[in-house]
């Protein structure tokens, strides 16, 4: 399946100025584990629940400690007519478990492993109603 059936289309980000503390406030609010995070409207990293965690464990102010600290660099990227299941071998191999997705450029949506495996769950179900 193509990721343009399953990513989220909608992506909300983080500015690489912005604090832990207010960037953790809206994934919470989001309900999401992860935020691109860009400068000046471009994608640099994104910054992660783990991202998270190593900045609790180091005991930093969330509130005057900028994600650029904690956040991973570079942004490894799925295009929209990437295949599924070369998407979620990427995603094994880089250790990672959310993607961005763009379309020319644009960040366009996030792909997660929880959606992977979703399709991974239903695909067994979906195939018995076929025969």
């Amino acid at each position: 399946m193509r990721i343009r059936d399953l990513t989220q289309r909608s992506v909300m980000t983080a500015d690489i100025s912005e604090s832990l503390s207010a960037a953790a406030s809206r994934m919470r609010l989001a309900d999401v584990s992860a935020l691109p995070v860009t400068r000046e409207g471009e994608p640099v990293g994104i910054l992660t629940e783990r991202d998270l965690t190593r900045a609790v464990a180091d005991a930093v102010n969330p509130l005057t400690t900028g994600i650029a600290t904690y956040m991973t660099l570079g942004l490894t990227v799925a295009k929209l007519d990437d295949e599924s299941e070369e998407v979620a071998a990427r995603m094994l191999e880089l250790g990672i478990r959310h993607l961005p997705v763009q379309e020319a450029g644009e960040l366009v949506g996030i792909i997660s492993m929880r959606d992977l495996l979703l399709l991974e769950a239903l695909r067994p179900r979906a195939a018995a109603r076929l025969e």
